[in-house]
């Protein structure tokens, strides 16, 4: 019996269906052994002449082992509602017939026999049952005292038969209520375990989602996104091989770039597909496409070919981004596979989120590729470049030095004006090539002794003034400044840097260059100060970024390409310092760049 296997919130009831949870089979056999006696002594005391004793004991005796036949009746029988009804529909007949033969019975007692049977049928409380049932015969008592039949001895008979009736008629129809009830609630019950199993599947795949989501957008690598999503998948259908096909324009081809658990070639994927009739369909399509049984398939060419290869299921979801598909994704299963509509829905879901990410990292490849192109290109032409200017700067040194010649006063200051301008250009042609170095991390520190004295004294003995400037250089240093182990040319590449840009933005007043080593630490600090035409403030901020330029209009008074203080910070950063500034418009700006160093 079932009636149990609900958990209901009524306590009534629960007390209900542990009286009625006995096997049904003994139960009815037993409610019906009342019924039974009860018509026999009817019968038996019967006043009708018609009816013989022969008669009567022919009907007992077949009634008596219908009740015994019940014994060997399959206990499934007792289960359905068809045996419940053929039961009654017999009884009823049986106890309308011992009524009628039993006669005596006034229209008090079938108004009882009425009204118990009805109440009983629509009770939907088992103690309310067993109230009718004890109530019935009580009032049928009080009907007894009233009319002045005591005498009779058929109405003792009569008398437990309400009582009996309430209990038979009661017992099926609390039976088959109860089991209503459960029918329901169990259906509610499996209602809510497939909405919670619903729930659960969908709050699986969008944990999923934000796991593949997140996973795809940690790397641009696209092998590295491929096999992550891969990963991801193989979670969800670990009874299904993968293979992931982008869409190659220069071969006009989908070729596999990825896979999971394809134990063949791509060529025989191809071969596969193309006997199935479906080379290119999803690609073309933009459409997931289902193939529940290949082998059955209509479409399918050859197959005998088929059934010598694995696959039977076939799931092709497109990788589609802003409307134009790149590839596709291919599902296969060796054992036949439905794939529902959510399963397809929800892969689609996926497919678009793995074509976003494969989209970005060929963007990513494509930027990285002509970065390269871009660097290898600026390191060529830079190099190029240095090489002829190296020699006009040299030819025309040598010329203002009178060493091909003499020179009058006008022609040396035309030379001088070639050095300083191809200086400025060759300036320009190092930081390109220098700023190549570090977007290729082939910049290495290449660290020395160096002696600050001399290393100073040999960058003051490469500058001079401008003769157009009313400008004075100032060098402030200590005579017992420190050797220490650092990369020179980079300390000396920041600070040509520093006092080109002070000499470049200053017109008259002084360029200050000084060094200290801080007491007490191992830190050298240089400072660069002009008096030029300062920075405003919104700008400082940005004075170090790659080709900024405070002035970036086509006319503006001070030329560059701005990657001089980009070179600063980049260099001071490799060295493990740090650069600050400190700038006034009209008053002028301080570099001071702190480095550690080893004695």
């Amino acid at each position: 019996m079932e009636l149990a296997q609900t958990t209901t919130s009524s306590p009534a009831l629960s007390w209900a269906l542990g009286i009625l949870d006995a096997p049904r089979k003994m139960t009815v056999i037993r409610i019906r052994w009342p019924l039974i006696i009860i018509c026999s002594y009817l019968l038996l005391f019967s006043q009708l002449r018609w009816v013989t004793p022969a008669t009567t004991h022919a009907f007992l005796v077949v009634y008596l082992l219908s009740n015994c036949a019940l014994y060997f009746v399959d206990e499934r029988r007792f289960e359905t509602f068809s045996f419940h009804a053929l039961l009654i529909v017999v009884d009823t007949l049986c106890l309308s017939a011992s009524l009628v033969v039993s006669r005596g019975a006034g229209p008090d007692f079938y108004l009882v026999c009425f009204v118990t049977i009805f109440l009983s049928s629509i009770c939907r409380s088992f103690s309310a049952l067993l109230g009718i049932a004890i109530l019935a015969p009580v009032l049928y008592a009080y009907f007894l005292l009233k009319s002045g039949e005591i005498g009779d001895l058929t109405v003792y008979l009569r008398s437990s038969f309400p009582f009996t009736i309430a209990i038979f008629y009661g017992y099926f129809a609390q039976t088959e209520w109860l089991q209503k009830i459960s029918k329901e609630q169990a259906e509610q019950f499996a209602y809510r375990k497939r909405a919670e199993e619903q729930i659960r599947r969908n709050l699986d795949r969008i944990s999923t989602l934000h796991e593949i989501g997140s996973a795809m957008t940690s790397t641009l690598d696209l092998q590295t996104v491929l096999d992550l999503f891969l990963e991801k998948l193989d979670a969800l259908l670990p009874y299904a091989a993968a293979v992931i096909r982008l869409y190659n324009p220069a071969t006009g081809e989908l070729e596999p770039v990825a896979s999971r658990k394809f134990d063949g070639s791509p060529q025989k994927l191809a071969q596969w597909e193309k006997e199935l009739g479906l080379t290119g369909v999803v690609f073309q399509t933009k459409a997931p496409l289902v193939v529940r049984n290949a082998r059955a398939d209509p479409r399918t060419r050859h197959v005998a070919f088929l059934q010598a290869a694995h696959p039977i299921s076939y799931l092709g979801v497109p990788l589609i981004v802003k409307g134009k598909a790149i590839g596709d994704i291919v599902f296969y299963s060796n054992e036949e596979r439905e794939f529902g509509g959510e399963e397809v829905q929800f892969f689609t879901a996926l497919a678009g989120q793995a074509a976003i990410a494969i989209h970005n990292s060929q963007l990513y490849e494509r930027i990285v590729k002509a970065n390269k192109i871009k660097d290898e290109f600026l390191g060529v032409m830079s190099h190029e470049l240095r090489t002829p200017l190296n020699v006009v700067v040299g030819y025309a040194q040598l010329m203002k030095e009178q060493m091909l010649g003499e020179v009058n006063p006008k022609q040396a200051e035309v030379l001088q004006k070639i050095v300083d301008r191809a200086g400025d250009q060759l300036s320009m042609i190092t930081d390109l090539l220098e700023v190549t170095k570090m977007e290729g991390e082939s910049e290495r520190l290449v660290t020395s002794e160096v002696g600050l004295v001399p290393f100073l004294e040999d960058l003051r003995s490469s500058y001079w003034v401008p003769v157009e400037k009313d400008l004075t250089l100032r060098w402030d240093y200590p005579s017992d400044l420190p050797v220490i182990k650092t990369d020179s040319e980079k300390v000396k590449h920041v600070l040509q840097n520093l006092i080109n840009n002070a000499v470049k933005f200053t017109q008259r007043g002084a360029v200050t260059i000084s060094a200290r080593c801080v007491p007490g630490s191992k830190k050298v600090v240089f400072q660069v100060a002009d008096s030029g035409v300062g920075i405003p403030q919104e700008h400082l901020p940005l004075i170090f970024e790659r080709f900024h330029q405070v002035d970036s209009s086509n006319t503006r008074a001070f030329g560059g390409v701005g990657m001089g203080l980009y070179i600063v910070k980049k260099f001071t950063e490799m060295l493990g310092g740090q650069v600050v500034v400190e700038s006034e418009p009209g008053t002028g700006s301080t570099f001071t760049v702190t480095l550690p160093y080893e004695s």
